[in-house]
């Protein structure tokens, strides 16, 4: 999983610089992170968690401009909905695990090295602690041109 503090200034600049409303979309079990995040922003986003069902759910991501993502099952949604999708990935590379479909990103840095498919030891520093809040910015701005 990204870092809480870094989903927090992302969504603050694409309220801010893109003019563009966010929307939290999540499971009730992740409220207390997204609360988290929301509670590190300046801006005001849209908090969305546990108050649709499943199909509602789905219904609302299609209508996104773009989604940003862990690498997870809605990841893999947004992109099946026809919906820009971001996936940020850590120990998992996108070679197999990237959204399916054409104008999806992408965004992987870790340094740890996998031998033969198995995770070495590591944390979540060093698995996702190379991916930047401007990398994901960009690939926003990428997405909405």
């Amino acid at each position: 999983m990204w870092f809480e503090d870094r989903f927090a200034e992302l969504a603050d600049r694409i309220i801010s610089s893109l003019y563009c409303d966010v929307l939290f979309i999540d499971s009730p079990e992740n409220k207390e992170i997204v609360n988290n995040v929301i509670s590190r922003m300046t801006q005001q986003p849209l908090n969305t968690v546990g108050i649709f069902t499943m199909k509602e759910t789905f219904y609302l991501i299609s209508k996104c401009d773009v989604y940003v993502s862990n690498d997870t099952g809605p990841m893999h949604i947004a992109a099946a909905q026809g919906c820009r999708t971001i996936g940020l990935f850590g120990p998992n590379t996108p070679v197999l695990w990237a959204p399916y479909g054409e104008g999806n990103i992408s965004i992987y840095k870790t340094k740890i090295q996998l031998a033969k498919g198995i995770f070495l030891k590591g944390n979540r520093k060093e698995y996702m602690g190379p991916i930047t809040v401007d990398d994901v910015f960009d690939a926003v701005k990428t997405c909405l041109s």
